[in-house]
């Protein structure tokens, strides 16, 4: 696992690689070898989940397990 801190002390923002091997389900579509980022403060509960699948980019966003963001159609480069 390894912590990134966005920010330093002074924002008191921690991000979290959770996976780089993960599977998140976006728009009815299974992605595999998803990049799992947790997002945390200091000053609130709240934790902020980001899917990002390589070639294209944020799939989904979550926030206290609160679907947040969703790809739900994509089309081809």
């Amino acid at each position: 696992m390894l912590t990134l801190i966005k920010g330093g002390v002074i924002s008191g923002v921690r991000n979290t690689v959770k996976a780089t091997d993960g599977t998140v389900q976006a728009g009815g579509v299974n992605y595999n070898n998803v990049i799992v980022l947790e997002e945390t403060s200091v000053y609130s509960d709240g934790v902020w989940t980001y899917y990002f699948v390589d070639g294209i980019g944020l799939v989904k966003e979550l926030y206290n397990d609160v679907v947040i963001f969703e790809l739900l159609d994509r089309t081809a480069n």
